[in-house]
């Protein structure tokens, strides 16, 4: 399922967005993912040797 805010993500898109599960894209392979549960966290999307890799902090 992913997030309807795309670009950018605001000090409150992202408090509005913790309250819906979902992925939301920052910019650049930055995701903010949140689940069902409120926990949340970030994830970088990289894309080598043309296979696309998650790498988390």
């Amino acid at each position: 399922m992913w997030g309807e805010i795309e670009g950018n993500l605001t000090d409150l898109a992202v408090k509005a967005a913790m309250s819906t599960p979902g992925t939301y894209q920052d910019g650049d392979g930055l995701f903010l993912k949140i689940d069902k549960r409120g926990g949340a966290y970030w994830l970088l999307r990289i894309q080598r040797d043309g296979k696309r890799h998650d790498v988390l902090p």
